[in-house]
């Protein structure tokens, strides 16, 4: 089995991966928060989280067996 393999079957594995990058991310943004909102306005942002959020949903949507 290779390292991918037990990666991918290990899925407790891939969520605390998961949720330690994107609390950390998250808090990270809050540090530099500051810097941010002189830089980039926060529609950007908003925009950004809603352009996730669809590509995510299409994503699910389009992985459910039976709709190819």
């Amino acid at each position: 089995m290779s390292w991918f393999e037990k990666w991918h079957s290990q899925s407790w594995l891939r969520g605390a991966a998961f949720a330690s990058l994107f609390w950390g991310g998250l808090a990270g943004l809050f540090l530099v928060w500051p810097v941010f909102m002189t830089i980039i306005p926060v529609w950007a942002f908003v925009l950004g989280g809603v352009t996730i959020s669809a590509a995510l949903a299409a994503a699910k949507y389009l992985k459910r067996p039976g709709t190819e």
